[in-house]
């Protein structure tokens, strides 16, 4: 049963810190007086014939607009022998709620940047939903209902780009990637919405993490080899950074299973990409030397 924590588990609550954080964390005195005064805080626990088997800790921010506390999650865990079971998702579930809620509270008081910080962490847990077409479609419907801020766009197109490429949706995938590519041509070009959109995590640094931005444009690349659409794969690969060597070695891995699986189109699409037309520096011939080994 997934419920809210009280003072009376923190004896349970503290042996599983002790399991994920290791011992010495924190006391039981302090996980109590938390459970009992911490308004910032929801604990979401999993308990089975009296046992805990998990937690997950949701912080609640406050704002001055409106009563309600806006939440985030930072904790997951669940005990070993009770994993592969389901009861993350359920907790995550019970989190997804307090998420929709408050964005309605944000709709309700105007209050469009906390509104647009659930939009793109909800964004992140729907990721971890086991169903990834459910997660795929409320996330579009997040995209075409609620109109999101060009910053929250692109996170949500990033999160459509990995389960879409990952689901074997490869057309959605190109087609969300270059929506992305837009927009961040778009914010580039007025990079004051940088600065003005940004809250909390995400932000320009966000977005322009390495994973993030380029492993958006590797999905693509990969999903264009697999629609044979060489144009496609040659202009997502282009914006990755050759110069980089030190980015561009974590994906060797996957450039050797693509001349597996994709020889033919690989080497023309790579042939084009190191020839002078694209590149002519001395780092993208030092890669191309290392993928003809």
């Amino acid at each position: 049963m997934v419920r809210i924590a009280t003072e009376q588990d923190a004896a349970q609550l503290q042996m599983l810190n002790n399991e994920f954080n290791g011992e010495g964390e924190t006391t039981l005195e302090n996980i109590r007086a938390s459970l009992t005064a911490n308004r910032q805080e929801v604990v979401i626990v999993d308990e089975d014939q009296g046992e805990l088997t998990g937690f997950v800790c949701v912080q609640l921010k406050k704002s001055f607009c409106y009563d309600d506390y806006m939440p985030e999650i930072t904790e997951v865990y669940v005990k070993p022998q009770h994993r592969r079971s389901g009861i993350a998702g359920a907790m995550i579930a019970y989190a997804e709620e307090y998420c929709q809620k408050g964005r309605a509270v944000c709709r309700k008081f105007g209050d469009t940047f906390s509104e647009g910080w659930l939009q793109a962490y909800l964004s992140g847990l729907l990721c971890k939903k086991s169903e990834k077409g459910e997660a795929i479609l409320e996330i579009e419907s997040m995209l075409k209902a609620e109109h999101p801020k060009e910053l929250i766009s692109l996170v949500l197109y990033q999160q459509l780009v990995h389960l879409c490429a990952n689901g074997d949706e490869p057309e959605k995938a190109v087609w969300y990637g270059r929506r992305f590519e837009e927009l961040l041509d778009y914010m580039e070009e007025n990079p004051c919405l940088w600065v003005q959109q940004g809250y909390g995590e995400f932000c320009e640094d966000y977005i322009k993490a390495p994973d993030h931005l380029y492993g958006l444009r590797m999905d693509c690349s990969a999903s264009g080899l697999k629609l044979k659409d060489q144009n496609t794969a040659l202009f997502f690969l282009k914006r990755l950074p050759w110069e980089q060597g030190d980015i561009l070695c974590r994906y060797y891995p996957q450039f050797e299973r693509w001349k597996e699986n994709y020889a033919s189109s690989f080497w023309e699409i790579f042939s084009k990409l190191w020839s002078h037309e694209y590149s002519c520096s001395d780092p993208a011939g030092s890669h191309a030397a290392r993928l003809q080994t």
